[in-house]
């Protein structure tokens, strides 16, 4: 009687343990069983000519609300003596008649653009899967269960990537539900919610200047899905930027970051390296300026009413209560202007010299006499931004004195050291020095020789930062007061149903409509 009460009691103590989990997430973090419907479909070994736009799945919504709840492509495998290039695979998804999405296999999976090479070991640490995303193969294996939501057809294709000239082979897997509305997070978004992608594609960023991401235009309401960034520069100063939301036609930014890193959830540019989780992630990092990062807002809402701009800076001008121009150092209640509490400035600015040295010691840079000296990247090149070409005539020439003599040039914030014309006698050859007035982006070079690197310390004609992004929305026109009480209608029409499944006891679904009515 003893061992058979201790089994019930621990019956019972496992499942309040199981209830109080159920009931800790949100009451729309699942909808309940009704008229839902599985649709589908997978193929298999499929033919997939070059240039050409295969269809993998094509559905007409029988009961709206439906969406698309998984899409998986195995791999994209290569015609014969063709280099792997599945990465650059594209996808489309024609949502009710039109056109809706565009993306790549690694856009799909926020995996960025140097994460992944062909059939090379990844580096970034995969495989990986976290939430709504993963890659788990090197020849592929990447999946998304994002929300597509659609309200009379679906269409689903798969291109190949444009390296590829003779037929290759693919797979792909695509799953959905009909009567199903999206939930993002807490919120469950109206049946007139569409997935959208907006995109900034290869754009050159100056010093201090702010780059819009995303434009909603005013008469749409909305909510942030999740952020993709994939940049490139001479170092990572760049990541002193702080994220700006513009909502609802506001006259002030909310600020949604402290700096670059710091949105994406990690801090002091990125010091523990690569990492993925739900929220975020870093899927690439080279410790010379180049990086791939993610941000998922799924449990982290940023949402509007009335369109909205989504802004990004390279680097950051930070001082006082903050504006479109400035990145805050504190906050300021209500009509209150900066500096409304005591603070030892002086103090403050030699902690963040200190901070400044270390960053820079992270990168394994020293000071010289005349400016900050980079670190020397053998077997690197850096294209364009030629200020002077120097011979150099000393005797045994070196990567660190062409090095000097940029530092010694105060419009030299880059240089290459290399043999002339790339010969591969450098003593016959001779040597010369690459003076350059832009911070470019450094290359693989099979050059002999060559050497290359950068300079603090001086204001370049240019950063030399490139910025790629994608930022996806979830957009649905601006409700009116009688569609908002529609949607009101809806949420407790669900409620009601949880509570007669027992799902929630009196007291939660009182607490659940509370909020409702409240909102």
């Amino acid at each position: 009687r003893n061992v058979s009460f201790k089994m019930a009691a621990a019956h019972h103590i496992i499942a309040i343990v199981l209830l109080a989990i159920c009931c800790t997430h949100s009451v729309f973090a699942a909808v309940p069983i009704n008229n839902q419907k599985t649709f589908g479909h997978a193929v298999k070994n499929g033919p997939l000519p070059a240039h050409t736009e295969v269809t993998g799945i094509e559905h007409n919504c029988s009961s709206s609300p439906c969406l698309v709840t998984l899409i998986h492509i195995p791999s994209i495998y290569p015609p014969r003596a063709t280099a792997w290039d599945w990465q650059h695979g594209i996808v489309r998804v024609y949502v009710d008649g039109a056109l809706s999405l565009n993306f790549t296999l690694l856009d799909m999976v926020s995996e960025g653009q140097s994460g992944s090479v062909g059939s090379n070991p990844p580096a970034d640490g995969s495989p990986w899967g976290v939430g709504g995303m993963g890659k788990t193969a090197k020849s592929g294996g990447v999946y998304t269960t994002m929300r597509i939501p659609f309200e009379t057809s679906l269409k689903v294709t798969i291109e190949g990537p444009p390296s590829y000239n003779g037929q290759a082979v693919y797979w792909m897997i695509v799953r959905g539900l009909e009567a199903q509305p999206v939930i993002l997070g807490d919120l469950m978004l109206p049946s007139a919610a569409r997935l959208k992608l907006h995109r900034v594609v290869d754009l050159p960023v100056q010093s201090q200047e702010l780059v819009t991401l995303a434009t909603v235009s005013k008469g749409t309401s909305g909510a942030l899905y999740k952020v993709q960034f994939d940049s490139a520069g001479p170092s990572y100063t760049y990541l002193e930027a702080c994220m700006r939301f513009i909502p609802d036609n506001a006259t002030e930014p909310i600020f949604l970051s402290s700096g670059a890193e710091d949105y994406f959830l990690s801090a002091s540019y990125f010091d523990e390296g690569m990492f993925k989780t739900p929220l975020s992630g870093l899927t690439f990092y080279d410790g010379h300026g180049t990086l791939s990062a993610y941000k998922v807002h799924e449990k982290d809402s940023v949402i509007w009413t009335d369109g909205m701009q989504l802004i990004f800076r390279c680097s950051e001008d930070t001082t006082g209560c903050g504006d479109l121009q400035h990145c805050p150092n504190q906050y300021c209640p209500p009509n209150t202007k900066a500096d409304s509490y005591s603070y030892d400035k002086t103090e403050h600015a030699k902690l963040l010299q200190i901070r400044e040295k270390e960053l820079l010691e992270k990168t394994n840079t020293k000071v010289s006499d005349t400016c900050t000296v980079g670190t020397i990247d053998e077997g690197y090149d850096r294209y364009g931004g030629d200020m002077i070409i120097l011979n150099m005539t000393q005797p045994n020439p070196s990567p660190q004195q062409c090095q000097q003599m940029c530092c010694e040039n105060e419009k030299c914030v880059a240089w290459v050291f290399a043999c002339w014309e790339g010969k591969d006698d450098c003593h016959t050859s001779g040597y010369g020095c690459w003076l350059k007035k832009d911070a470019m982006p450094r290359s693989k070079s099979n050059v002999t020789n060559i050497s290359s690197g950068i300079v603090n310390g001086h204001t370049p004609a240019a950063t030399g930062v490139t910025y790629n992004t994608l930022v996806w929305t979830y957009e649905w026109p601006k409700m009116e007061a009688g569609h908002k009480k529609s949607n009101l209608a809806e949420q407790l029409v669900s409620l009601v149903d949880l509570k007669e499944r027992g799902h929630l006891s009196e007291s939660e679904f009182q607490l659940a409509k509370k909020k409702i009515l409240m909102n």
